[in-house]
């Protein structure tokens, strides 16, 4: 760990605090920031799907999520860091820890919707898109997708 730098770890939900955490954060991210509708971010699917929560220190900064679809593909999505944490491999981190949790619950391969913007760091990430899009509100969203196979499973606490 560098020093004066806080460390970074990132763990599943496991309370209804951490619900709230993640919530807060997308919040403030989605709804907030970029403008998209709370509707469309409160989609109903939470219950189903596994979330991460990135720490830097003691401060909660991001979160994710991943749901099975039914062809077990697993399918990432809310992927938020706060501000005042980006440009530090938070978002990375999350995405890699979301398809970790997929390699665990056997799935094949991930699926995602990337703002257009976030294409590049999606690529440097090794997924690849596919031809569709949609938009949400006024975001233009592309679909991304990458074969996942058995790695190991550090770096997540299970639930």
């Amino acid at each position: 760990m560098d020093e004066g730098k806080p460390s970074v770890r990132l763990r599943e939900i496991e309370t209804e605090a951490d619900v709230r955490r993640a919530l807060s954060i997308r919040e403030a991210v989605f709804v907030e920031e970029q403008g998209i509708p709370r509707a469309s971010d409160r989609d109903g699917r939470d219950a189903e799907a596994l979330h991460v929560l990135a720490f830097m220190g003691e401060t909660c900064a991001g979160t994710g999520r991943l749901s099975a679809r039914a062809d077990h593909i697993g399918h990432i999505a809310r992927v938020a860091v706060l501000p005042a944490f980006r440009g530090q491999g938070l978002g990375r981190r999350l995405v890699e820890a979301l398809e970790r949790l997929a390699v665990r619950e056997g799935m094949s391969g991930v699926y995602l919707e990337a703002h257009e913007a976030r294409i590049p760091f999606y690529r440097k990430l090794g997924y690849t898109t596919v031809p569709a899009t949609k938009w949400v509100g006024s975001h233009r969203l592309v679909a991304m997708t990458k074969a996942i196979g058995a790695r190991e499973e550090a770096g997540v606490k299970p639930r």
